[in-house]
């Protein structure tokens, strides 16, 4: 039989002071806390962990037992609560420093400490892991857009080309009397004729007469 079932034995029979090696008090434990730790005992046994570790909780409260932080580290560990487990084994220790049970529970407490640790690893592992696949995400997000609005850029400026393709198309197809150049350039040719003309009517133009300030003479016979 494992040493705290048989500490456990000792707190239930209480044939006299109560003493167990697992606890630094000699006093015996009260009837209410002897049903307690009985019916955690029979709970711990048949797998129904969650009300051992509550009857054992309330029996340390009303009768700090070390021997019960043992036990109480014990469910814990059953349970899967390592980080609590681990706490309570460390808390026993230091209670009882003397007790049979300070090999078995700093070993216990050394594996929960080894699988703690590892377990650390592991999820900072897959956070790295995790924040490495966000990142690839986000990048492959961003080179798709970049793809998509080079694509669009290029569709607009084909567009555009298109529509110039067209413009240029129908300025080529309208009749030659009704391109605007023609009318620019027959007005350049009126204006330069005028020009021309006005430049010879002045040029043929017979000269002034001279004029004098002489007085009117009468010719005499």
């Amino acid at each position: 039989m494992p040493p705290w079932v048989l500490c456990l034995l000792a707190l239930l029979l209480v044939l006299g002071p109560g003493r167990c090696e697992a606890a630094e008090s000699a006093m015996a434990a009260t009837p209410e806390v002897q049903s307690l730790v009985k019916a955690s005992r029979d709970q711990f046994t048949s797998g129904q962990y969650e009300e051992a570790l509550r009857n054992l909780l309330l029996a340390y409260e009303k009768q700090p037992f070390p021997l019960l932080l043992f036990n109480i580290a014990q469910t814990y560990r059953k349970l899967g609560r390592k980080t609590e487990a681990l706490d309570y084994y460390q808390r026993f220790a230091g209670a009882a420093p003397g007790s049979p049970l300070l090999t078995e529970a700093e070993a216990h407490a050394a594996a929960l400490r080894a699988e703690l640790a590892a377990e650390q690893a592991s999820q900072k592992r897959a956070d790295a892991e995790e924040f490495a696949r966000q990142a690839q995400k986000r990048l492959d997000e961003a080179e798709a857009l970049a793809v998509a609005n080079l694509a669009a850029r290029k569709q607009a400026e084909a567009e555009l080309l298109a529509e110039r393709r067209d413009a240029e198309r129908a300025q080529e197809r309208r009749p030659f009397y009704k391109r605007p150049w023609l009318y620019l350039a027959l007005g350049g040719v009126v204006l330069t004729a005028a020009a021309v003309g006005i430049g010879l009517g002045l040029a043929l133009r017979p000269p002034p007469e001279p004029m004098t300030d002489l007085a009117p003479q009468t010719i005499r016979f």
